[in-house]
């Protein structure tokens, strides 16, 4: 929750660990599924389960049956979002820059 918070007051660095968090998240749907954690006895023998290693077939599956649209289109709509956030702090830091820079402009004395 703080990293929200903090994102939308500007800071770039929680804006950062959001989109890993994000990135973070997709790669590990990928990998993982209910088969895997937590671990199912057919994932302890020891040998590969490729049923389980699904690549995230399932989540991209149930989101295409429900809504009617390729799982890609989410993807893309969560990338759009996350750009527009990162565009708009970064436009705050630069009016803030801006800002700094005429005030310390103003403060220095005539020569």
């Amino acid at each position: 929750m703080s990293t929200w918070v903090k994102t939308g007051e500007g800071n770039v660095g929680a804006l950062w660990a959001l989109i890993f968090t994000f990135v973070g998240m997709f790669l590990f749907s990928m990998v993982w599924s209910v088969n895997y954690w937590p671990p199912a006895p057919a994932s302890m023998t020891g040998e590969p389960n490729l049923e389980a290693f699904q690549l995230g077939y399932s989540n991209a599956a149930t989101l295409q049956e429900k809504f009617g649209i390729p799982a890609i289109f989410f993807g893309m709509i969560q990338i759009g979002v996350l750009y527009l956030i990162y565009r708009a702090i970064r436009r705050k830091e630069m009016a803030q820059e801006v800002a700094h820079m005429q005030a310390q402009a103003a403060a220095q004395p005539a020569e």
